[in-house]
């Protein structure tokens, strides 16, 4: 079971990979900076070079690097738009010197310009972004969003549209949040509702684009649009939801990130062991990289 948790990387990036041993990890989420600003130390290659033996050493798989918080593919404001580009372009290459496997990054918001404005707005992010780099060696792993405000992503159908407008889309997958996916109106607390989730999931985007899981119950209701994430089974997602969902046949093979509620290490420890205690059968874990 591939599974773990978002990482800190205060100090020396490598001491990521230590945290999240600790941690009984064997997956593991970080930023590569400090997700809320623009301003980014580069990585020293000392720093990058050790954290590659160490992350090789470990087994841990995947690595997934998130992208900041303040890129706005979707903006309409001209200046926020390039400089959210730029951005996204360096967390790229940070992720690629890092050996991640996967980099998640949110759509964005549309600031009132309507969902059809700020799909075309990410696509053509995309397209440019891809144009410049050319072919990635990280999946980009589009999350979708509990759907507040003016945000994009809460309907598949949108990453949908989104995915099928990249021209060169073959690196481009999911990263399903289950607390946002909840807020947003999906529901997957009985075998029936998830089964139908995870159709919808192939039928629109194909299962072979699934590549990453947030695991994470949900303060909110179902439909809410609240994005709150809550510890394992303390929600309203529930741990009957969660059982279900980690043990269902076409997504028991996913990595599965947390990203719940931290005010100690000892949070995480527990819901991992919660999360581990809800698999009824050890399986050989899928490796879906690029």
């Amino acid at each position: 079971m591939q599974l773990g948790c978002h990482v800190s990387i205060s100090g020396k990036i490598f001491r990521s990979i230590d945290r999240a041993k600790a941690l009984g990890c064997t997956a593991m989420q970080i930023f590569s900076h400090n997700p809320r600003g623009w301003k980014v130390s580069p990585l020293l290659d000392d720093d990058v070079r050790i954290f590659r033996v160490r992350l090789k050493e470990s087994g841990l798989y995947p690595l997934v690097v998130h992208t900041s918080y303040l890129i706005n593919l979707a903006s309409p404001d001209d200046d926020l738009f390039e400089k959210s580009i730029d951005s996204f372009q360096v967390d790229l290459e940070r992720a690629r010197r890092l050996g991640a496997d996967f980099m998640v990054t949110h759509l964005g918001s549309h600031k009132g310009r309507g969902a059809e404005y700020g799909i075309k707005r990410v696509t053509g992010a995309l397209n440019l972004i891809f144009s410049r780099t050319g072919a990635a060696n990280v999946r980009i792993l589009l999350e979708n969003t509990a759907g507040s405000g003016s945000m994009i992503g809460s309907d598949l159908c949108q990453i949908e549209e989104i995915i099928n407008g990249v021209k060169e889309n073959s690196t481009l997958g999911l990263c399903f949040d289950t607390c946002h996916g909840f807020a947003s109106g999906y529901d997957f607390r009985d075998v029936d509702s998830l089964d139908s989730l995870v159709l919808k999931i192939d039928r629109l985007l194909g299962l072979d684009r699934l590549f990453l899981l947030h695991l994470n119950d949900s303060k909110g209701d179902l439909g809410s649009r609240i994005d709150r994430h809550e510890h394992i089974g303390k929600g309203k997602i529930g741990i009957e939801g969660f059982r279900i969902l980690v043990n269902h046949d076409s997504l028991k093979h996913i990595p599965m990130i947390l990203e719940t509620p931290k005010e100690s290490d000892e949070d995480d420890i527990k819901n991992i062991s919660v999360v581990r205690s809800l698999r009824t059968e050890n399986v050989t874990p899928r490796k879906v990289g690029v």
